[in-house]
């Protein structure tokens, strides 16, 4: 739906090799990731798929490592799955409407993030709601049960297309292939955070645990109340339905946000390629089916209905 937004704001680094430990119960996503990409790739390898350029080895020690708080939670997303705007609408419930920052990761850290690029977790003001992209098996804190998550997922060819149209766009990701190449990538789970399908996957193995939310980006679309009910009732959020109607809903449609686009715009901290480029896009779903070629559906829905089957409700 938006494009991920970046706090212009720095942070001081703190120290990572103070924090280092090796995460226990951390699963590996087996992704051969020998293959050359047409982007630079020489960043980060760990558990078995690349990482942005903003993460490093030393912010993902410190990430595994930190201690999140009784009230924080993860709003975990494949990239490209609606991860902004549920940011969004978390931290409206979580703060009854709080709107006063300037930008929008000023509230929201980045749990993998270099804390000198984006604002650091421990910079956040609690109840943090932190986004990530990184599956839930790889989050030890959630998987020692000492916090909560909110999974988002998106059907995987909208996915697919608008994680390749926000690729051309950002200076940071700079992908310079075709898009048969990035389909072949996105398939083989070479893309940066690995396999859509894995991704959806391991959430689905977590799904039912009292820890988390399983929400979907359509969901989102279709029945946002029912969307916000259910985030309410599952964080426990003392927020009155007067503040919820009259001033959090009107917030959070495409139109709000787009008109409010300086607290949204990822440009502030990463320049867009394009002249005159936007992370607003359409904010619809079915772009996917529409882009893709009759081989690419028939290849994302064989590999969809062998990996997932009926445990989404998409209709391949």
């Amino acid at each position: 739906f938006f494009f991920d937004m970046f706090s212009s704001i720095l942070h001081g680094r703190v120290s990572p090799t103070l924090f280092r430990r090796v995460a226990p119960q951390v699963r590996t996503f087996g992704v051969d990731t020998g293959r050359d990409l047409a982007w630079n790739t020489s960043g980060v390898n760990r558990h078995g798929f690349p990482w942005p350029p903003d993460c490093s080895e030393e912010s993902l020690d410190f990430a595994e490592a930190w201690q999140p708080g009784p009230q924080d939670v993860f709003v975990s997303t494949y990239p490209k799955s609606g991860t902004t705007w549920m940011l969004h609408m978390v931290h409206q419930l979580a703060s009854k409407g709080e709107f006063n920052y300037t930008y929008f990761h000023e509230v929201n850290p980045f749990w993998e993030a270099t804390p000198d690029i984006h604002i650091s977790l421990d910079a956040a003001a609690p109840p943090r709601v932190i986004k990530t992209h990184a599956p839930l098996s790889l989050i030890p804190a959630f998987v020692q049960g000492k916090c909560r998550a909110i999974y988002v997922v998106r059907d995987p060819r909208d996915t697919l297309v608008s994680f390749y149209n926000h690729s051309l766009l950002t200076q940071h990701l700079s992908w310079d292939g075709s898009f048969q190449t990035f389909y072949e990538n996105f398939m083989a789970g070479k893309l940066y955070y690995g396999s859509w399908f894995d991704h959806a996957v391991d959430a689905l193995q977590h799904k039912g645990s009292p820890q988390l939310l399983f929400l979907s980006y359509e969901e989102m679309q279709k029945d946002l109340p029912g969307v916000l009910q259910q985030i309410i009732a599952f964080m426990g959020y003392d927020v009155s339905a007067e503040v919820v109607e009259n001033v959090i809903k009107p917030r959070l449609g495409f139109k709000f946000m787009k008109e409010h686009d300086k607290k949204f715009d990822f440009t502030l901290h990463y320049p867009t390629r394009k002249e005159g480029g936007s992370f607003f896009r359409r904010g619809v779903s079915g772009d996917g089916e529409a882009f893709l070629e009759d081989a690419h559906r028939e290849a994302i829905r064989d590999k969809y209905n062998a990996m997932i089957g009926d445990k989404l409700p998409y209709q391949m």
